[in-house]
């Protein structure tokens, strides 16, 4: 098992089809995105 952070999915696709598939001895790979959303624009809210 690994944890895996690319900047997107294109990314991880990329990580898991370049990277993963090419080590020896790894024959498939299974994976399950997780997404979670870190930080937005926008404007702040200030409490007084």
């Amino acid at each position: 098992m690994a944890t895996v952070i690319r900047r997107d999915m294109a990314a991880f696709y990329r990580y898991l089809t370049e990277r993963v598939s090419g080590l020896d001895g790894v024959d498939r790979v299974e994976s399950a995105p997780l997404l979670r959303h870190v930080k937005q624009l926008g404007p702040a809210v200030l409490s007084m």
